[in-house]
C-alpha cells in the first residue's frame, strides 16, 4: 500500500503564504486594471452603423475616458473634447441608476467577462449601451453660477432621404470618452478619424 509521508507544520505554513501571497497578487492586478480602465483607456464594441465609413457595427475600439471636467469642458489623458473627434455618449443610465447598483453590476460584468449584467436583465438589452458620434460644434449655456457647455454631435451616415447627417445635442457631462484607435478587425486596425 502506498503511504503518503506526514506533512510538517512549517510545510503548512509555508503553503498558506503562498496562497495567501497568490491571492494578495490576484487582487492587485484586479485592482490596477480597474484603475487602467477608469483612467488610461477602455475598450468599446461599435453597436451600430451610425458612424459609417469611419467605424463599422462590430468594430472595437481604444477610448481614452474623460476623467475632469474643467470649466464645463471634458478632459481626459488624450486632451479635451474638441470639433471632429469621435466621441462616447452616454445614455443617461447613471443619472437613474444608484452608484451602488451600477457598481455591483460593473463587477459581476467584469468577473463573468461581459456575459452577465443585472441592469440589462432588469431594464432590456439596450439600457446603457453608449453610442459614437462626431463633435460637429460646442455650443456655451453658461450662467453667472454654472459653467455649461452643449455639444452638438453628428454621425457620419447620412440619412439616404435627405441626403443630411442626424444631429443630437448633449450636455458635456453625458461625454464619457474620446475614441482614437480601432483594434479590431485587424484589416483595419488605425487610428479613428
Amino acid at each position: 500500500m502506498l503511504s503518503r509521508r506526514p506533512v510538517r507544520y512549517a510545510e503548512k505554513i509555508d503553503r498558506s503564504k503562498k496562497r495567501a501571497r497568490i491571492i494578495t497578487n490576484i487582487a492587485i492586478l484586479i485592482v490596477l486594471c480597474l484603475v487602467a480602465r477608469s483612467l488610461v483607456t477602455q475598450t468599446w464594441r461599435i453597436e451600430n452603423d451610425a458612424m459609417v465609413p469611419s467605424l463599422h457595427k462590430g468594430d472595437i475600439v481604444l477610448v481614452v475616458p474623460y476623467v475632469l471636467r474643467i470649466k464645463g469642458m471634458p478632459e481626459g489623458l488624450a486632451g479635451g473634447a474638441s470639433i471632429g473627434d469621435v466621441v462616447l455618449i452616454s445614455d443617461g443610465y447613471e443619472l437613474i441608476v444608484p452608484a451602488r447598483q451600477r457598481f455591483v453590476d460593473a463587477a459581476i460584468r467584469f468577473l463573468t467577462f461581459q456575459r452577465l449584467s443585472i441592469l440589462k436583465n432588469e431594464y432590456g438589452d439596450s439600457f446603457s449601451v453608449p453610442t459614437f458620434m462626431r463633435v460637429s460644434s460646442i455650443e456655451d449655456n453658461s450662467t453667472n453660477e454654472k459653467k455649461d457647455l452643449t455639444f452638438i454631435l453628428s454621425n457620419d451616415q447620412q440619412d439616404p432621404g435627405t441626403r443630411a447627417t442626424k444631429l443630437r445635442l448633449v450636455s458635456s457631462s453625458l461625454i464619457k470618452g474620446k475614441a482614437i484607435f480601432r483594434i479590431w478587425p485587424l484589416s483595419a486596425i488605425g487610428p479613428v478619424q
